[in-house]
């Protein structure tokens, strides 16, 4: 097979989620050799993160102060940031911030 293609007559081209620095996978295959870019995951890099995980081989977990997770909205694949922001009381792309006293917002509200 050429560079990045495999499978019957080469047919098929690597995925483009292959990660760096040569995007290449396996002639008969398609498994990644370099892993997955940001966000990605399976042996094909054929498969966003799953919900509530991002990053480097979705090994990161979404903050539990996104909003929207109880309706299957969860954060950003690649970046952790929440997609719809935070709930009440947290603050930050991750909603990483957030102050709470007696389960009343204090000081930093949303």
């Amino acid at each position: 097979c050429n560079f990045n293609t495999y499978g019957t007559n080469c047919s098929k081209r690597c995925s483009r989620n292959c990660g760096q620095p040569y995007k290449a996978c396996h002639h008969v295959t398609g498994k990644c050799f370099s892993g997955c870019v940001v966000g990605y995951e399976g042996e094909r890099c054929d498969l966003p993160c799953r919900f509530d995980t991002y990053g480097m081989n979705c090994s990161q977990m979404c903050s539990l102060y996104c909003r929207g997770k109880d309706v299957g909205i969860s954060c950003n694949p690649k970046t952790g940031e929440c997609r719809a922001g935070c709930d009440g009381g947290f603050i930050g792309p991750k909603c990483e911030s957030g102050k709470y006293i007696f389960a009343k917002c204090y000081r930093q509200c949303c």
